[in-house]
């Protein structure tokens, strides 16, 4: 017995134990879905003939395909929110024509007069287009107001005999018909014979 004995090492219970928790750490870290695959390649380096279960050539295609997926999708969701983007522009663009259309017929502005709105809008970094039409009927030559005169009556015209009383007018008012036969008589004296 002594013979068998001689190539044998003898491991405690605890050195054994201890050798188990070291595999099975060992075990969790390789399997680790964070830190595995570095511990997998680091393993590989240190032992190449070590099979390591991610070398498997479909799970090489598979992942080369995935990248590829990701590439497009990647190139896809660019797309889309550039997409997303130049739609959103097209429609506050459209709205705020909308809203320069209807100043331009609510304040009845020229086209000369809707781009010196405009003009306003860009300089004062307005986003009211109502508002800055206002600032730009503000900034126009005022006229001056009509005076309540009139130029072609210039003194109190008496055109119904209601300033003073006239006794040939209040006859219209009393004897119409003595009136009548009154201008009558007097619009042929003035006829030439």
């Amino acid at each position: 017995m002594s013979g068998t004995t001689q190539g044998m090492v003898q491991i405690s219970a605890a050195d054994l134990k201890h050798q188990r928790d070291l595999l099975a750490l060992y075990d969790k870290v390789w399997n680790d879905p964070d830190a595995g695959e570095t511990v997998r390649r680091t393993s590989k380096k240190y032992a190449p003939n070590l099979s390591i279960p991610d070398e498997h050539p479909v799970v090489v295609a598979a992942r080369k395909e995935v990248g590829t997926l990701a590439e497009k999708v990647t190139g896809l969701e660019a797309i889309l929110t550039e997409f997303k983007t130049r739609s959103e522009q097209e429609r506050s663009e459209a709205a705020l024509r909308k809203q320069l259309g209807e100043v331009q017929d609510k304040f009845r502005l020229t086209d000369d007069g809707m781009a010196k709105t405009i003009e306003i809008m860009q300089q004062r970094q307005l986003a009211d287009p109502e508002a800055a039409a206002l600032l730009y009927r503000e900034s126009l030559p005022k006229t001056p107001p009509v005076s309540a005169t009139s130029r072609i009556f210039d003194t109190k015209a008496d055109m119904f005999g209601t300033t003073f009383q006239d006794a040939k007018w209040e006859k219209l008012h009393t004897d119409e018909p003595g009136f009548f036969a009154d201008v009558v008589a007097e619009v042929f004296a003035e006829m030439p014979v």
